[in-house]
């Protein structure tokens, strides 16, 4: 039987979002507040505890100068009070530099990792999450990163935006920043 438990899916959720946000801005310690201390990550290319993946992702997206996680369907299934199995459909868009060809070959394979230029990936999966309550807090106790398909493709191929538009950054320098100090926020 469905429960609604709407207060539990929107802090589930709200996770969710902000493993995105912390990633594409590169903001490592609100990549922290989503994850349990003694959580485990499995993303294929790493396997392990959440300080080691936080290091594995800050040397890989040191060279990804664009990066853009967008959380599709979330589907929870709650399995006690405090535990539910989460399943996010994912895709994400990346822009991988020249000089980032471990990356690239860890992602792409040899073939499309190791060609000139700069890669634009897009990738689709699902996060498949066991969450837990802990302390009165939904976080990822646990994450299986299933990969359903990978695309890449000449960035110089592709149109780009005016550099006078705004300009998305990986970093606090991204004007969402700006406007959260603005309000009060940070």
């Amino acid at each position: 039987m469905f429960e609604p438990r709407i207060a539990d899916r929107l802090e589930i959720q709200d996770v969710i979002h902000r493993w995105c946000r912390g990633v594409d801005r590169r903001d490592w310690e609100l990549v922290r507040t989503v994850f349990h201390p003694d959580a485990h990550d499995d993303h294929g290319m790493f396997s392990g505890g959440i300080e080691d993946m936080i290091a594995w992702l800050i040397e890989r997206h040191a060279e990804i100068t664009q990066s853009m996680h967008h959380a599709g369907n979330i589907t929870i299934d709650f399995a006690g009070p405090d535990k539910a199995i989460v399943e996010t459909q994912i895709m994400a868009r990346q822009r991988y530099a020249e000089s980032a060809q471990a990356a690239r070959i860890a992602m792409l394979g040899e073939e499309v990792g190791s060609a000139p230029g700069v890669l634009d990936m897009s990738g689709a999966g699902r996060y498949v999450d066991l969450f837990e309550r802990r302390d009165g807090h939904w976080k990822i106790a646990k994450r299986i990163v299933v990969y359903e398909g990978l695309w890449a493709a000449r960035a110089a191929d592709k149109p780009q935006p005016d550099a006078s538009w705004p300009l998305a950054r990986r970093d606090k320098g991204d004007p969402l920043y700006a406007e959260l100090q603005a309000v009060g926020l940070l």
